[in-house]
């Protein structure tokens, strides 16, 4: 049975998740900001090497491509290493 003199966790309050959601949403808007700070006022503070790099939001498409790909990467490889439960025994 449950102890009815237990709290229930911070993340299983859906007002609490949904600040969280929020939260996250806020922070991504405010990792680009620079970079668009960059290009409108025309600061320069970044130099791009390559044309692509002067996309903004480059860098971030980038990162969730390649957590995307590790992600996929991960789920094939468990699909070709997995064994079944009792294949040591």
């Amino acid at each position: 049975m449950s102890d009815p003199n237990k709290k229930e966790g911070w993340f299983n309050q859906p007002e609490n998740v949904d600040k969280l959601i929020k939260g996250l949403y806020v922070a991504c808007a405010l990792s680009i900001l620079p970079e668009l700070l960059d290009k409108v006022f025309h600061w320069h503070l970044m130099h791009p090497y390559y044309a692509v790099e002067k996309i903004p939001g480059f860098y971030g498409i980038v990162g969730f491509v390649a957590f995307v790909v590790i992600v996929r990467g991960g789920e094939l490889l468990r699909k070709v290493i997995k064994r079944d439960e009792n294949y040591y025994d």
